[in-house]
């Protein structure tokens, strides 16, 4: 536990970001809707692109992100159905999203570039795009299907930036294709923006919660879904893994563990304003993983020994 507070110390940065953008949401009374939507649409495809581009895909990476896949799916498809009798309004649709996925881009990519070597970092990089490939396909479908039937949302999937992102960038991966010398510039400050804004869509969030919108049972069902379920589960996978096979380096282990601790998604912010998924609830219980965030990830990240 000797590194717990070195690790407090490197998340404050990313707290200190929220806190600002508490003071930003009720000093400016910036629409927390219209900055969701830009990183969503905007710098989401972009990240998405540039990842992907430059990848070495194999069998082995590949295995990476479609292993989170369906990880995310389960998770998705498991509290979708559970809550069914049991949850009749909006929140099964945004606890599905919530469940399947965490915060893995705005939160733990900073965290990742702070903890590990390339090696890792790499690594980390693949199971973060087996999350963003779950968000913007089961998991946007699984949200749609409030409002929408199954082909208006396999057709709004269909018109998704993220998504695009995705296939051409797979497309120009096969044939070898590289980015101009111009986009890599570029690279660094936008991955930064998209972090930096992602932290202030939390705090503006925050700037608005209030004790109305507090929901005992969606916060602990999310709590025990994000905390607990999904790092026993990749503790499980690492230990059957390394018997049964020990393909997985040290470094791997290091990665999945960091991408099971991260909190809730903030992409859930915007998505549940977007089709009008309880977003109040949703923002109070998204801010408070990330404010447990804050204690817990030290706590697990010491105990594991990052």
């Amino acid at each position: 536990m000797d590194s717990f507070f070195p690790l407090i110390e490197k998340l404050a940065p990313l707290y200190g970001m929220i806190f600002l953008g508490v003071f930003l949401g009720r000093l400016l009374k910036v629409e927390i809707i219209h900055l969701g939507k830009f990183l969503f649409y905007g710098t989401t495809p972009f990240i998405i692109f540039t990842a992907i581009l430059p990848m070495q895909i194999n069998k082995g990476t590949l295995s990476l992100p479609f292993l989170i896949f369906t990880l995310c799916s389960s998770f998705a498809l498991i509290f979708y159905y559970l809550l069914k009798n049991t949850w009749k309004d909006e929140r099964r649709n945004i606890m599905a999203y919530c469940a399947g996925t965490g915060n893995s881009g705005y939160f733990g990519l900073p965290l990742a570039i702070l903890f590990f070597d390339e090696q890792t970092l790499g690594a980390y990089t693949l199971t973060v795009l087996g999350m963003i490939l779950f968000e913007n396909t089961l998991g946007f479908y699984l949200a749609a299907r409030r409002q929408y039937s199954s082909l208006h949302c396999i057709k709004k999937l269909a018109y998704l930036p993220s998504f695009h992102a995705f296939i051409f960038a797979l497309t120009l991966n096969y044939y070898s294709f590289s980015l101009p010398q111009i986009i890599h510039y570029y690279e660094g400050p936008l991955r930064a923006l998209h972090t930096l804004l992602g932290m202030f869509m939390i705090g503006i969030g925050l700037s608005s919660v209030s004790r109305k919108i507090f929901d005992p049972s969606f916060i602990s069902l999310a709590f025990f879904c994000k905390f607990l379920l999904w790092p026993l589960s990749i503790i499980f996978i690492i230990k059957i893994e390394s018997l049964l096979w020990g393909q997985y380096t040290p470094n791997i282990h290091n990665a999945l563990f960091l991408i099971a601790i991260v909190p809730l998604p903030a992409n859930a912010i915007v998505i549940s304003n977007i089709f009008n998924l309880e977003p109040e609830k949703t923002a109070c219980v998204i801010i408070l993983s990330t404010l447990f965030g804050a204690f817990y990830i030290p706590v697990m990240s010491a105990l594991w020994g990052l």
